[in-house]
């Protein structure tokens, strides 16, 4: 069958061409004066760089939601590794576990906490219905490298810069370093000096880009996991 877009890289492409559109025109447009120009370089490049987390949140969003189909022993492993650390608070509690002396005191720590929640060895549970991608992504959709190793990791997809520049034959970190570079000058007031309409315009053909490196990598990894029907069915 092979990769067929998802749904939210086909919204988050149709909204990139708009800015990419608006972007030629206030270039063609003689008349237009400097300021007016200035403002909409900059929401070209703030509204990208929200298109690309609002990709992001969508993504995860359309794919966890449809996970409850899935056995949660059938879960790629490290997504199921995620949620019992989430399920077990061990991020709160390992500074309590690695303060008990006796591996006994360990053990009668961890039964505890099991019959809190059992249905976590159940092999044949599946996740909740209300369960969503914000229970995975948490605070780290905001697109930087940290967060996209952070979030991707969790659902099996490491290394995930190594794995766009494989996919788009281009250095994933540098696109997304560019856009960055550029929304952080204009947050903080300062305006792009030295960058040209073109130059915008190329950065926002590499996102797109970078994007569908993204959506080919989840692909891979969804057809890997829980076979290519399931994307096709789910995503697209």
């Amino acid at each position: 069958m092979g990769y067929a877009r998802s749904r939210p890289y086909k919204d988050f492409c149709n909204e990139i061409d708009n800015i990419i559109s608006i972007l030629k025109g206030s270039q063609k447009n003689k008349n237009l004066e400097g300021i007016y120009k200035d403002y909409i370089h900059a929401s070209a490049i703030f509204l990208a760089h929200a298109e690309l987390e609002n990709y992001i949140q969508d993504t995860f969003n359309l794919f966890i939601k449809n996970l409850n189909s899935i056995k949660f022993s059938d879960l790629n492993e490290n997504l199921r590794a995620f949620l019992i650390f989430k399920f077990f608070n061990f991020e709160q509690n390992l500074p309590l576990l690695l303060s008990k002396k006796q591996e006994s005191e360990i053990i009668s720590y961890i039964k505890k906490e099991t019959v809190k929640s059992p249905h976590l060895f159940d092999k044949n549970m599946h996740l909740p219905t209300f369960f969503k991608g914000s229970h995975v992504y948490e605070t780290f959709k905001y697109p930087s490298e940290k967060n996209l190793n952070k979030v991707y990791n969790r659902i099996g997809c490491q290394n995930i810069f190594n794995l766009i520049s494989s996919e788009v034959k281009k250095n994933a970190k540098n696109i997304l370093s560019q856009l960055s570079t550029y929304r952080t000058t204009l947050a903080h007031g300062n305006g792009l000096v030295g960058v040209s309409v073109d130059d915008l315009l190329r950065i926002l053909q590499d996102i797109k880009i970078f994007a569908k490196g993204l959506d080919r990598v989840l692909y891979k990894q969804v057809a890997k996991d829980y076979k290519e029907a399931f994307w096709k069915c789910n995503l697209v």
